[in-house]
Formats: structure tokens, C-alpha cells, sequence
């Protein structure tokens, strides 16, 4: 029985189509980070030969805090599989889960008027460039991303006019990074995501980063639900 995913990519992560960077499909099957290191931390205890059994994933995985992951490897712990090829279709099944979450959220975007506020990873910024009526908001103390220079005619600078066009807004997509419960984020960020200015139905939608930034300020979200992309 192999001990090693096979065919194994960075840091043991399985490699294989996944399609290029700039394709609408690849990019909704990107993986949310905290998914993304709990694959590649159970990719190194399979390799290391620390999990003999798919009930020795099962058991990571809740240790993990990775309650769906879990789920989907108990649904495969009667079928005989040896390790690696269980990690393998736990990989497969979280990157369908997170292409059809994602493509969903996109689909629901088609046509609405969308704020993208910098900073934001290029990935986040390509997937709604030409799926929606989109407004770059670049707050005091950010930057547009070089390659959207031409790409994209609405781009709204400094934080009071990106303030004032938030008003009409259907769907806001930010950064954030979130820890027990509280969401922290850039402050000229801060400054466009205001509940006293988003509209009350307005779609808050947000990417989230690994790390908390020294210049980040609490955000207060009250008891506004937040979409994680």
C-alpha cells in the first residue's frame, strides 16, 4: 500500500488539471484558506505514515476543527480505501464543494452593482471583473492593482467618495481577517464598510486573509451576516 498521495504537488497537496489561474472555473474552485492548510497538514501526517487508517483521518480531521471534512471521510470509512487515495478524494470532493459555493455566490452577483475595496488578492478581483457591474473603491492609504489599470473604468478614489458611492451598493466584497468571532480589517477599509452607510440589504461579501495586520481596527458587523468567498 503507497504511503504518499501520489502525484503529490507542493507540500503534498495532489497536483493535476486544475486549469489555469485566469479560468472562471478555476478560480471558483479555489480553496478558502483555512481548507487549504488543513490539506496540506494532512497531507504531511499521511506522508509521514502517522495515519494508517481513513478513521485516522476522521480523527484529524475533527482535531482540526474541519467538521465538513470530516463528514465527507466518515461517508468513507466502510469502503476499504487505503490512505492516500482517501485523502485524495477528500481533496477532489472540498474543491466541487468549494467551486459550486462559489459559482453560486458569483451567479448571484450577475448584474448587480458590485464594490470591490483594495486590498484585495488578484484572484478575488478577477472573478467579479466582467461578472458584474463593478466599482473599484481604493481608500486613502491603498492601491489599484496594476494589471486592473485598463481593465476596468470605474475606479473610485480616496475613502469619501468611496463612502458616498457605497450608499448604492447591492454587493460589497472586502478583506478580512476574522478570529474568535471579531473581523479586523485595513482602516481605510473600515472607513467604506460603515453599516451607517451600506444600504440594510446590501450583500457583504468577504475574502479572508491568514493573518491579523498591525494597522488593522475591529470591524462591527452587529448582527450583519457576512459571506466568506
Amino acid at each position: 500500500m503507497a504511503k504518499h498521495p501520489p502525484h503529490s504537488g507542493p507540500r503534498g497537496t495532489p497536483a493535476g488539471p486544475r486549469g489555469s489561474p485566469a479560468d472562471p472555473a478555476a478560480r471558483a474552485a479555489r480553496l478558502q484558506h483555512h481548507e487549504r492548510k488543513f490539506l496540506e497538514a494532512l497531507a504531511l501526517i499521511v506522508e509521514s505514515g502517522r495515519a494508517r487508517s481513513v478513521e485516522d483521518l476522521i480523527r484529524y480531521a475533527q482535531q482540526a476543527g474541519e467538521a465538513q471534512a470530516a463528514a465527507y471521510l466518515q461517508t468513507l470509512a466502510g469502503e476499504g480505501l487505503p490512505v492516500d487515495l482517501a485523502y485524495d478524494a477528500l481533496h477532489v470532493h472540498l474543491r466541487i464543494v468549494a467551486h459550486k459555493r462559489n459559482s453560486e455566490l458569483l451567479r448571484a452577483c450577475q448584474g448587480k452593482r458590485v464594490g470591490l475595496v483594495v486590498p484585495l488578492p488578484p484572484h478575488v478581483l478577477d472573478a467579479f471583473v466582467g461578472v458584474a457591474d463593478v466599482r473599484i473603491l481604493v481608500p486613502d492609504g491603498a492601491h489599484l492593482p496594476p494589471h486592473l489599470r485598463d481593465r476596468v473604468p470605474d475606479v473610485v478614489r480616496g475613502s469619501r467618495a468611496a463612502r458616498q458611492l457605497a450608499a448604492g451598493l447591492e454587493v460589497v466584497v472586502f478583506e478580512a481577517y476574522r478570529a474568535q468571532g471579531a473581523w479586523y480589517v485595513e482602516a481605510g477599509t473600515s472607513d467604506v464598510v460603515d453599516l451607517r452607510v451600506l444600504p440594510p440589504e446590501a450583500r457583504l461579501v468577504v475574502h479572508l486573509r491568514p493573518h491579523r495586520h498591525a494597522s488593522d481596527v475591529p470591524l462591527e458587523l452587529g448582527s450583519r451576516a457576512a459571506e466568506v468567498l
